[in-house]
């Protein structure tokens, strides 16, 4: 497993080549003139307007006008980067037949999640590196001990069991502590509503949850919650804030 990052991605972008990919796209849509009466020339030239001669902004009290990439903010900024990274796509892996070649290629933005095959990690580096030189770069990430962080989810090789790791952990990270209960409860009965075992759920996300972590106002608690579906009530402990403990304990 390997995940490879966009280095700047909108900034990046060759706003010159993106048009002309954007110019054969609208070229080829034959429903277009179903949901605009522009034209696809007429489309190009707004958008060219808005990434050149309109692509101002202000910094210290002076005005600049930004002659590279697409500007962060604007709202054809994702349209156009998603054009260009699916034409860079495109073209590294037409026709390919060599080592370094992808078994899995998913991406989300500028974001790569890969399996390679071991040892191929750099050269597959290089061929993207390769594709538009000074432009568009890359950056790696190897996994480390049959594990990669991605988009926030640390990815196992065990993928049954790291599914289920990786939502407990997400859920952990981001869920206040009075949320976290629900939360797991929804992660367990979507889980099982897509065919994992109850039991296999149930004894994942418990495990999981006594894993130490950097959370020392939160506490492992005997509250316990159902992770729903057939088979009884799966119990799965909770996890709570410590003050709201002393509270009870007040009253």
């Amino acid at each position: 497993m390997v995940s490879y990052d966009v280095k700047d991605l909108f900034t990046s972008i060759p706003i010159p080549r993106t048009l002309t990919i954007l110019q054969s796209l609208l070229d080829s849509d034959t429903s277009l003139g179903e949901r605009t009466k522009l034209s696809p020339f007429q489309i190009v030239k707004l958008v060219s307007f808005c990434m050149r001669e309109g692509n101002y902004f202000r910094f210290q009290g002076n005005f600049f006008r930004q002659n590279d990439g697409a500007p962060m903010g604007s709202p054809l900024s994702p349209v156009l980067a998603e054009l260009f990274v699916e034409h860079l796509e495109e073209t590294a892996f037409e026709g390919t037949d060599n080592p370094w070649a992808p078994r899995l290629f998913k991406r989300y933005v500028d974001d790569i999640f890969a399996i390679v095959k071991k040892g191929q990690e750099e050269a597959l580096l290089e061929h993207l590196n390769s594709i538009f030189p000074g432009q568009i770069a890359f950056t790696i990430e190897k996994e480390l001990d049959n594990k990669l962080p991605f988009l926030d989810v640390l990815v196992h090789r065990r993928v049954k069991r790291g599914v289920v790791t990786g939502m407990v952990d997400r859920a952990v990270t981001i869920c206040d502590p009075e949320f976290l209960n629900s939360e797991l409860h929804h992660i367990a009965t979507a889980l099982q509503k897509n065919g994992y075992p109850q039991n296999f759920v149930t004894s994942t996300i418990t495990r999981r949850l006594h894993v130490p972590r950097d959370r020392p106002d939160d506490e492992i608690s005997e509250s316990q919650m159902s992770g729903g579906g057939s088979g009884g009530g799966g119990k799965i402990e909770g996890r709570k804030n410590s003050d709201e403990e002393k509270r009870r304990q007040k009253d």
